[in-house]
């Protein structure tokens, strides 16, 4: 079975302005995304403790949406897979260097690692 994916980068922590997006590129498109590749910069900080360990000067260490997706007062509307960049909360995210769910719907894939979809 066919179907769409879209590719985004450089998130940096604006989950609502990605889905905002995408989500009406749906509608204009009148096609439905089977899943979203995140090729780094996604920045899923869920609190401020974790901009603590992203690489980056203190005036670029912003919360962002994540923490809403993470709590679950929000969800993404597609499956989300994504790879770490340079501005992530490496704390978190090498917790399981091997990829895991950091929350529904959203998978980090890893350092080096693979998932079936």
């Amino acid at each position: 079975m066919m179907g769409y994916f879209a590719v985004v980068g450089d998130v940096h922590g604006h989950m609502n302005k990605m889905v905002a997006l995408l989500q009406a590129w749906e509608k204009q498109q009148r096609k439905k995304l089977k899943f979203v590749l995140q090729v780094g910069d996604f920045e899923p900080h869920r609190h401020e403790a974790d901009t603590l360990t992203m690489a980056a000067s203190s005036q670029h260490r912003q919360l962002g949406d994540f923490a809403d997706y993470y709590q679950k007062t929000k969800h993404f509307p597609w499956p989300i897979y994504f790879i770490a960049g340079n501005h992530e909360p490496h704390g978190f995210l090498d917790e399981n260097p091997q990829g895991f769910y950091a929350t529904d719907n959203c998978y980090y894939l890893g350092r080096a690692g693979k998932k079936d979809v």
